[in-house]
């Protein structure tokens, strides 16, 4: 059994510092506000957070960090699904445990409005309401039993905080029926993108070849949004918006 499988099987998380690059870390969180400016979303007191979920992009992230997860752990992870959420000031999360198709889940934060924590509190016991404060920085990760860790965040009283999560059941226990929570495969993975070779996977990962490409394929990804936002809100011809797209890309 490795470190870090120990420490999760003892006290049911583990923070695994610095562990998300900088580069993929500043792609999502341009990815999220993008996606929040498109959506219209604005903040108000009925509704303190912008989520984004059921897409192909949080998948392909979904994929890259169940064979990190799994490298770094000793664990066989099966990916479920992942979801990344904007809160405001106010916003709070209740105290909960987690369903079985989040029995390991992951969470990070993209970005905040100030270096000021806003951390999430972590027991095993029901009778504890105090917790564990755990403060994570851009770049640490945290990763936890959901279904056996009890966890919340107090309010929020800095102006906003980008996260980010992530979710998989292990292959050798109770709820690999959870696999892709139950959707029958991912919209989009590693495989489809030719952003990893099978055969080649430990070494990629070594070098951080996957983290590269990933990035730039996310990269790609908002340049296109961008540019079908400006042909559609313009009198820009399609051929136009095409030739833009190409010099960006290429």
């Amino acid at each position: 059994m490795t470190d870090h499988l120990n420490q999760l099987e003892t006290q049911k998380y583990l923070v695994l510092p610095q562990f998300v690059s900088p580069d993929l870390l500043q792609v999502l969180s341009d990815y999220l506000w993008f996606k929040q400016q498109q959506s219209g979303f604005k903040p108000s007191p009925k509704k303190r957070a912008y989520e984004l979920s059921h897409e192909p992009v949080l998948d392909v992230v979904l994929d890259y960090f169940t064979i990190i997860l799994s490298q770094k752990t000793g664990l066989k992870l099966l990916p479920t699904y992942g979801f990344a959420r904007v809160y405001y000031q106010g916003a709070d999360l209740f105290r909960h445990l987690d369903r079985p198709a989040c029995e390991f889940s992951c969470t990070f934060p993209l970005g905040y409005s100030d270096d000021s924590d806003w951390p999430i509190f972590v027991t095993t016991n029901q009778d504890n309401q105090l917790g564990q404060a755990v403060n994570l920085t851009r770049g640490d990760l945290l990763l936890y039993k959901g279904e056996q860790l009890y966890h919340w965040r107090e309010q929020l009283d800095k102006k906003w905080q980008a996260q980010l999560f992530l979710h998989y059941v292990n292959e050798e226990g109770d709820n690999v029926e959870h696999q892709f929570d139950k959707r029958g495969g991912l919209s989009m993975s590693l495989k489809q993108l030719h952003l990893a070779d099978p055969d080649q996977i430990e070494n990629e990962l070594a070098t951080g070849l996957i983290a590269q490409e990933l990035t730039s394929f996310l990269k790609k990804q908002l340049v296109i949004l961008k540019v079908i936002r400006v042909v559609k809100k313009s009198a820009v011809p399609v051929v136009v918006g095409a030739a833009l797209l190409a010099a960006f890309l290429w």
